[in-house]
């Protein structure tokens, strides 16, 4: 059976959202986790139709405002450090309300190259993004989201971070062998951007910074 993007993305929307594939709300344990400053992470495999989809639900606590929060993740520059071995995040061109965005991640041996569309949703506290298939694009799909809920932390601005992401890398041995590496550091981006967030200045009136932080694979 061929299955539409619009269909993937709900169904897609759905394995992310319900208790039995390991969404849902956080448990207690889970939040007196959050709150101590882990970071936690959800790993999913979601067959959908013909395609196999890997990723899941990574969550953190970010001492940050919504406003420095979507300013970051609008700019390459920081995406190149938060997102796992990226090499080059460009900007492409802007369609609407959404924007497009080109990525290189791999290491030594292999680069993949692809390109997302990115929308941002502020008055659901949410960024949503998708693969952009009129474009060049080394795997077969992906989609995911942010989802910010804002409070006041002891600091200050506080978010409550929630990131899903599932993405399908299509067949072959290659990719099979990447799988479950890929599937991890997936879902390291909110610890990544917590820990990007750590390193910049603090003071009144301070701004989005795009300070260069040791850089982890």
């Amino acid at each position: 059976m061929r299955w539409r993007p619009s269909s993937i993305l709900a169904l897609a929307a759905v394995a992310l959202a319900t208790p039995a594939s390991g969404g849902g709300e956080l448990t207690d344990d889970e939040t007196r986790r959050l709150f101590a400053g882990d970071a936690i992470q959800r790993p999913q495999t979601v067959p959908i139709g013909e395609r196999r989809y890997i990723g899941g639900l990574a969550y953190a606590v970010i001492e940050t405002s919504p406003d420095e929060l979507t300013a970051l993740l609008s700019d390459e520059r920081v995406l190149e450090q938060i997102l796992p071995r990226t090499k080059h995040v460009a900007r492409v061109s802007p369609l609407g309300r959404d924007t497009l965005y080109q990525f290189a991640q791999g290491n030594a041996l292999v680069t993949a190259e692809y390109t997302l569309r990115v929308r941002h949703e502020p008055e659901a506290h949410r960024i949503r993004f998708w693969l952009e298939r009129n474009r060049p694009h080394a795997i077969d799909d992906a989609w995911g989201f942010f989802r910010y809920e804002p409070f006041e932390g002891p600091r200050g601005p506080a978010v409550l971070l929630s990131y899903g992401v599932l993405v399908d890398l299509g067949s072959g041995v290659a990719h099979a062998l990447y799988e479950d590496r890929i599937r991890a550091l997936a879902l390291t981006v909110p610890g990544r951007l917590r820990e990007y967030l750590s390193h910049r200045p603090r003071g009144p009136g301070q701004g989005p910074t795009t300070k260069t932080v040791q850089r982890r694979p």
